[in-house]
């Protein structure tokens, strides 16, 4: 064949990159999906082309869910394969990946896919875990592996007040939609009463880097995470996975964190937030067996260990008690639904700032 390099992919490509795709998978993205997907700001997608005639032989996708980047649809023209493509395309991921300082990559390989899963070994990914019944055509196992960078080197400190105030209309305000966003009178009012605890981690700089907002119920129960990110600038470099472990550190005499992540739903952000529970299991966090539903949207909740002396009912009671505590039984009634019967009716979306409570 002729020489080929890797490109990042442009909308003009979304055709001939479905059609690779169809020759590669017998459950190919559609059209749609593969623009959607491109469009997003925390996706990538590379292609290798043929030099001499510039045509799309291989293609690649990477998405970031804070410092964790997930590798998909790997795809070589079946006539050109064992020919270094596929491996020049991660090759490529890796070097990103290093550059933005990610924590690790990771990606799904079938189980029988042998002289993949010999490429992926070569350029160092380990086998870290199973998706059971992840291909559907045929079906088959997914065998999920990982490759880990260097982490960096945080430590945590408590914000004060006015650190927090400037940390809501910085960063807070730019990463959640007003739906999902607390006023900060809300939090003020929660701080006051020694309920919120915001947790900044710092670098070897000092600089504050990312975030952890914390709602107790109780001194030394359980304590949910009510918010917690990187700073806007510095995300995908390496720092999310790094904070989680500090976190448990420094609650390691409570009962233990809580942790709500949307749950998939069969909608167009299904990948992503499948993703951002995958983060948080891979942390060590493990689901509890109640689900919340709040203000519209449905959540899975999981549960990080700190103390050893956790238990499911516990931690559904105390996840309750904080909403049960703060808002009022109109409001509760409308928009809580903690542990979430799937039976009962969903209640609407509603914004955060235009409801009534109790602090």
């Amino acid at each position: 064949m002729s020489a080929y390099h890797i490109i990042p992919m442009e909308a003009r490509h979304v055709d001939e990159v479905s059609a690779l795709e169809k020759l590669c998978f017998r459950a190919p993205w559609s059209k749609h999906l593969l623009a959607a997907q491109l469009a997003r700001a925390d996706c990538r997608y590379i292609l290798a082309q043929e030099a001499e005639t510039g045509r799309i032989v291989g293609c690649a996708g990477l998405q970031v869910v804070l410092d964790e980047g997930s590798i998909d649809n790997v795809a070589v023209h079946p006539d050109l394969r064992r020919r270094g493509i596929a491996k020049a395309l991660v090759e490529e991921f890796l070097l990103y990946a290093k550059a933005e300082k990610l924590a690790f990559l990771t990606l799904e390989v079938r189980q029988s896919n042998e002289a993949a899963i010999g490429l992926y070994e070569a350029l160092g990914f380990q086998r870290v875990g199973l998706r059971k019944h992840y291909y559907i055509e045929p079906k088959e196992h997914a065998l999920l592996m990982t490759r880990h960078f260097t982490p960096p080197a945080l430590t945590l400190r408590a914000l004060s007040l006015p650190e927090l105030r400037q940390l809501y209309d910085t960063e807070i305000t730019a990463s959640f939609p007003p739906n999902e966003r607390k006023p900060f009178s809300a939090m003020r009012g929660l701080y006051e009463r020694g309920r919120y605890l915001p947790f900044g981690a710092v670098d070897a700089a000092g600089e504050l880097v990312g975030y952890a907002l914390l709602w107790s119920a109780a001194p030394q129960g359980y304590v949910l995470l009510d918010y917690f990110g990187v700073r806007e600038r510095l995300r995908a470099s390496g720092y999310g996975s790094a904070i989680l472990p500090l976190l448990q550190a420094q609650f390691r005499d409570w009962d233990g964190l809580i942790i709500e992540a949307e749950a998939p739903d069969g909608g167009a952000e299904d990948v992503q937030r499948q993703r951002r529970l995958d983060f948080y299991r891979r942390a060590g966090a493990a689901l509890l067996p109640h689900d919340a539903w709040l203000f519209g949207v449905h959540y899975r909740t999981l549960l990080l260990e700190t103390s050893g002396r956790h238990t499911p009912g516990a931690a559904r009671e105390a996840h309750r008690a904080l909403y049960h505590n703060y808002f009022d039984a109109e409001i509760r009634a409308r928009f809580v639904r903690v542990p979430f019967d799937p039976q009962r009716e969903r209640a609407p979306a509603f914004d955060w700032g235009r409801l009534p409570r109790k602090v």
